[in-house]
Parts: C-alpha cells; sequence; structure tokens
C-alpha cells in the first residue's frame, strides 16, 4: 500500500537484495497510480531487489505495460469486487496479459470482478453454466 515506504523498512530491518524469499509488490488500479508507483518500484530493483510484481486489482483503466514489464516478475490482474463494484472492461486484462507473455513473465487472473461490462462478453460466457455474468469468477480472457 506504501511502496514509497519498502526501501526505509529494507533498511531498518536488514533484508537482504539477494533473498528469495522476499517479494514486494505495489497496487495499479489505473495509469495515474502506475505513473505514481513506478519510481518506487524503480528503486527496489536499483537497489538490486528482483522479486517485484504489481496487481492490477481493480482493474479500473487500461495501463501502458511496457515500462513495468522490465521491472517485474509477475503481473496479477483481476476485477473489483463487492457492492458498488466499478466497470472492468476484459481488454484491460487482455492488455496486462498480452505484455506479461511478451516479457516472458508469468501472469495470474484471478477473478471479473462482481460488476463488468456485460456487452463486452459474448453469448456464450453471459450464459456459462447458467451463471450470471456478473458473478463469474475467472475464466478464459
Amino acid at each position: 500500500k506504501r511502496p514509497q515506504s519498502i526501501p526505509q523498512a529494507l533498511f531498518y530491518g536488514g533484508a537482504a537484495a539477494d533473498s528469495d524469499n522476499l517479494w514486494f509488490g505495489v497496487t495499479l488500479e489505473n495509469q495515474r497510480a502506475a505513473d505514481e508507483r513506478r519510481p518506487h518500484i524503480k528503486r527496489l530493483h536499483r537497489l538490486g531487489y528482483r522479486n517485484l510484481f504489481v496487481s492490477n486489482e481493480p482493474a479500473l483503466s487500461p495501463i501502458d505495460w511496457e515500462p513495468w514489464t522490465k521491472l517485474v516478475r509477475w503481473i496479477i490482474a483481476g476485477g473489483e469486487s463487492g457492492p458498488g463494484a466499478r466497470w472492468t472492461y476484459p481488454d484491460w486484462f487482455r492488455m496486462a496479459r498480452d505484455a506479461a507473455k511478451e516479457a516472458k513473465i508469468p501472469f495470474l487472473f484471478k477473478q471479473w470482478g462482481t460488476s463488468k461490462n456485460e456487452d463486452s462478453l459474448s453469448n456464450a460466457a453471459a450464459n456459462d453454466a447458467g451463471r450470471n455474468p456478473k458473478e463469474k469468477k475467472g475464466g478464459r480472457l
């Protein structure tokens, strides 16, 4: 939640940059957040930390993934869940998936979320196993 605090916490905690057990990540819900948080992840990368990831959940807008795929080892994406969940568009997930594939890094699609643009789904997906598409968890992108 506070990527700017990670380097200071590492200094006081004595965490070694070569530790395979440490993973650091940031949440990127939109492009503004991506632009604001990239310098903090870049700093960790410069310090030698390589187990870095991003969680694009909730995905609230498209993101330019090109600068991120040079820094992180994992992209996680998913829609917002719960009451009042905001719209999610499948193309946003596809963009993240395709960027990860091109960079040869793992991609995890967690969930559609509880609200998404039903018009963007095929009838087959909308009627998958009789489920309400607003409640569909996971699935093919």
